[in-house]
């Protein structure tokens, strides 16, 4: 299978949902826009096992503030909690 070809990308999602309605094109959407999507747009679940998930990252000075670095670090503890197992209720 070759690499596909790219010959239109859209920014806004009504622009990218009116494409994928006319057969003109594909897109990603979150799990959580599947209820806003309009008639002649059908969402099939795609399971990536190469994909490792989300992932986000703190753009900071090359020597950062007590604050800064004290917000860098709340964010990496969130993260931490986010990737522990849920606990059995």
């Amino acid at each position: 299978m070759s690499d596909p070809h790219i010959a239109h990308t859209a920014r806004s999602w009504p622009t990218r949902l009116g494409l994928v309605a006319a057969g003109l094109g594909i897109t990603v959407i979150p799990d959580l826009a599947l209820p806003a999507l309009p008639t002649g747009v059908r969402a099939v679940a795609v399971t990536d096992t190469y994909w490792p998930g989300r992932a986000t990252v703190a753009v900071t000075r090359p020597h950062p503030s007590a604050q800064t670095q004290a917000m860098v670090t709340a964010l990496q503890n969130q993260a931490a909690r986010l990737r522990e197992p849920p606990e059995d209720s």
